[in-house]
C-alpha cells in the first residue's frame, strides 16, 4: 500500500524500474490492469501474475531499491541523489522524517507527493548520462567516484562504501571551492588524462557498458556493477592481480623489501604501484633483470597476463603465481636493485650510472628530487618518463661494452681501476665496494684529471697496464669475466664471486690500490703490512705518471722497526711548488724485496684525499 516504502522522496514506480508506466507521475502505474489487478504492460501474459522483471536492485545488495535508501551504495542516500531537500531528513537515516504529514495515507509525505501538490524528487541526472544520480557511482562524470567526493572510505575502490549502510552527512557534503554545488555534482578532477577527457572539458567521454555511471576507460570493472582499482589496466583488479603495476615482479616481493612503509623512495607511491620503487630514473623493469619483456619500454612486462595479472613469461607456468627468477640483486646486499639507490656498491649512484642527469639530484642522495614533476603518477619522474613527450629516460649506459651496465659494473670503463678507485671514496678492503654502504660520491665533482668532461671512471687511464692485461694496447684490459661484476678476470682478484680483493705479493702480505692522506686517522698512509718481517731489507719508490719520483725508501734490515710509510707527501726528486703534497691521482710502485730470490714486484696506488 505504500508508494515510497524507503520513504527517500523517490516513488516506488520509478525505483522499481517502471516509470514509463506512470504517465500522470502520481506514483501508480496507468494499465490497463487484468482481473487479478496487476498492470498487463508489466506481466509476461495478461493475468499471469508473473512479472516480466524483477524490481531494480542497483547495487545487487539483495534489497530492490524501492526498499533501499542508498541504491548504489555509493554512501550519499537517495534522498538527497533523487532531488528531495536535505533539510527532510535531519537524522541522516536516509528516510525523510517521520514528523512529515502523509495526509492520504498512501506512504508519500505531502511534501513530496504529487497527488497534495508536493515537491515531487526530480531524480536528476547531473552529467546527463542515461544513469540518473541515485543509481550513478559518478554523478558529475569527472573520474572521481562519488563515494570518493562524498568524503567516505572505499579502500578497496570499488566505488562502494567499505561500511555498507553508512551514510554521508547531508548537511556537510565536501565542497571544495566552496560554492552551491558539492563536489559529487561538480566535476573537478585535476589528474584526468587527455586519453580519458580529450576535449578538456573535465568530464571523462566514452561509452558506459555496464551502466553504473563509470565511463569504461576509467572504470575498473566496465562488464559489471561498480569499480575496481586496475593501476596496471591489465584488466585484472589490484585486489586479484598479483603484479599491481605490471612491472614484472610480485607485490609480495616488492613489500616485503620495501623500507619507508612500502614507499622506498616516499613519493607518496607505494612500492607495488611505483614504475621506479627507489626513483634512481631507472625503471623497475630493468632492474629487475626483466627490461627485455618489455618491448615499448614504458615499464610495464608486456604480457601476456593470465587470470592472475602477472606476466606469463616470468612465472613458471601459466597463473602458477610463482616467479622463475627473484629480482636482481647485484652486489648481494639484501636490497633488490629496483629498490637500492646504488645496485653496485661502488660509491656512484644508479641515478649518475644508469646515464640520467646529474643534476635531478642536487642533494646528492641518489634519488632524483622530490621537487621534480609525476603528472601520470607512475612513480616516474616527467623529465625520464618514457611515455612522456619530450623526457630523457635513463640510458644505462654500458661504457666499456661487455654486457654490464655501468650502474652493475665494478670498472665501468674497464682500465683495471675499480670505479671505486676512480672517486673521491676509499676502499681499504679493496673490494671495489664503499667501506660504508650507502656513501655516495659527490655527482658534481666526480675526478676528471684530463679535464674533457669525462670522469675518469669512464676514461680508461691506467698506465700501467702491460701488454700482457692489454695486448691491442687500447687502454683497455683484454679478456673475460667470469662473474660478471664488470672486472676482468685477470685484474681481478676475487674472479668467482662479485666483488674484488686485495693484491697478493710474494703470498705472504696484500698490497691495496688505494690510500687517503687527509688527516682522519684513516688509511692516511700507503701500508704493506708485515712486508719488514718477510722482506727486512725491501726498498720501494713511487713515481708519479710522467715518472717522477715522489717518495723512495730503503728500510734499515730490522724486522721489529716500522718502516716509514708514504703519507703522500714527495720525499723524492719531484719538485712541487707552495706545498710538498702530491695531488690526487693514481701512483706506480717499484717494490725490491732485495732478498737475492723474489722478484720486484711493481703497481699501482690511487691517493685520494
Amino acid at each position: 500500500l505504500d508508494l515510497d516504502s524507503d520513504n527517500d522522496g523517490i516513488l516506488d514506480v520509478e525505483e522499481a524500474g517502471n516509470a514509463a508506466q506512470d504517465t500522470d507521475g502520481d506514483g501508480q502505474v496507468d494499465g490497463p490492469f487484468g482481473d487479478n489487478g496487476f498492470d498487463d504492460n508489466l506481466e509476461t501474459t495478461t493475468d499471469s501474475g508473473t512479472p516480466k522483471n524483477p524490481p531494480t536492485d542497483t547495487d545487487g545488495d539483495g534489497t530492490p531499491d524501492f526498499q533501499d535508501v542508498d541504491s548504489d551504495n555509493d554512501g550519499i542516500s537517495d534522498l538527497v541523489e533523487g532531488g528531495s531537500n536535505p533539510a527532510f531528513d535531519d537524522d541522516n537515516d536516509g528516510m525523510i522524517d517521520a514528523e512529515f504529514a502523509d495526509d492520504n495515507n498512501n506512504g508519500i509525505v505531502d511534501a513530496v507527493d504529487p497527488t497534495q501538490d508536493g515537491d515531487t524528487a526530480t531524480t536528476p541526472d547531473t552529467d546527463g548520462d542515461g544513469v540518473n544520480n541515485y543509481r550513478d557511482l559518478d554523478s558529475d562524470n569527472d573520474g572521481l567516484n562519488d563515494v570518493t567526493e562524498g568524503g567516505l572510505k572505499d579502500v578497496d575502490g570499488d566505488g562502494l562504501v567499505d561500511t555498507e549502510g553508512e551514510l554521508t552527512d547531508n548537511a556537510n557534503l565536501p565542497n571544495e571551492d566552496i560554492d552551491s554545488t558539492p563536489d559529487v555534482l561538480e566535476p573537478n578532477n585535476p589528474d584526468l588524462l587527455a586519453s580519458e577527457d580529450p576535449d578538456g572539458d573535465g568530464v571523462v567521454e566514452g561509452p558506459d557498458t555496464d551502466g553504473d555511471g563509470i565511463q569504461d576507460v576509467v572504470d575498473g570493472k566496465p562488464n559489471s556493477f561498480g569499480d575496481a582499482i586496475d593501476s596496471d589496466g591489465d584488466g585484472t583488479p589490484d585486489s586479484a592481480d598479483l603484479d599491481d603495476d605490471n612491472d614484472g615482479i610480485l607485490d609480495t616481493v616488492e613489500a616485503a623489501t620495501a623500507t619507508n612503509d612500502g614507499d622506498t623512495d616516499g613519493d607518496g607511491i607505494p612500492d607495488t604501484l611505483d614504475l621506479d620503487s627507489d626513483n634512481d630514473g631507472i625503471l623497475d623493469v630493468e632492474e629487475s633483470s626483466n627490461g627485455g619483456t618489455d618491448a615499448d619500454g614504458d615499464g610495464r612486462v608486456d604480457g601476456p597476463y593470465g587470470n592472475n595479472g602477472f606476466a606469463d613469461q616470468l612465472e613458471t607456468s601459466a597463473d602458477s603465481g610463482e616467479a622463475i627468477d627473484e629480482p636482481a640483486d647485484t652486489d648481494g646486499d639484501g636490497i633488490p636493485d629496483f629498490q637500492d639507490i646504488d645496485s653496485d656498491n661502488d660509491g656512484i649512484s644508479d641515478l649518475v650510472e644508469g646515464g640520467s642527469n646529474p643534476d635531478l639530484d642536487t642533494d646528492n642522495d641518489g634519488r632524483i628530487d622530490a621537487t621534480t614533476t609525476d603528472t601520470d603518477k607512475d612513480g616516474v619522474i616527467d623529465v625520464v618518463d618514457p611515455t612522456i613527450d619530450g623526457s630523457s629516460p635513463a640510458t644505462t649506459p654500458d661504457t666499456d661494452g661487455e654486457g654490464v651496465d655501468d650502474y652493475r659494473d665494478l670498472d665501468s670503463d674497464n682500465d683495471g681501476l675499480n670505479d671505486i678507485d676512480e672517486t673521491d671514496l676509499t676502499d681499504e678492503d679493496e673490494d671495489g665496494q664503499v667501506d660504508a654502504q650507502g656513501d655516495l660520491a659527490d655527482n658534481a665533482n666526480l675526478p676528471d684529471t684530463d679535464g674533457d668532461g669525462v670522469a675518469n671512471y669512464l676514461e680508461p687511464n691506467n698506465p700501467l697496464l702491460t701488454a700482457i692485461l692489454d695486448a691491442d694496447g687500447d687502454g683497455v684490459v683484454d679478456g673475460v669475466d667470469s662473474d660478471g661484476d664488470g672486472i676482468i678476470d685477470d685484474v681481478d682478484n676475487l674472479p668467482g664471486a662479485f666483488g674484488d680483493g686485495p693484491t697478493d705479493v710474494a703470498g705472504f702480505t696484500t698490497i691495496v690500490n688505494s690510500f687517503s692522506p687527509n688527516d682522519d686517522d684513516k688509511n692516511d698512509t700507503f701500508v704493506i703490512k708485515n712486508l719488514q718481517l718477510i722482506a727486512p731489507n725491501f726498498s720501494m719508490e713511487i713515481r708519479n705518471r710522467y715518472g717522477n719520483i715522489v717518495y723512495e725508501y730503503q728500510h734499515d734490515g730490522n724486522k721489529n722497526n716500522e718502516p716509514r710509510w708514504w703519507d703522500g707527501y714527495s720525499s723524492g726528486r719531484m719538485t712541487l711548488q707552495g706545498s710538498d703534497k702530491v695531488p690526487v691521482g693514481t701512483y706506480f710502485y717499484v717494490l725490491k724485496y732485495n732478498d737475492g730470490k723474489t722478484e720486484d714486484a711493481t703497481g699501482w696506488i690511487y691517493l685520494n684525499r
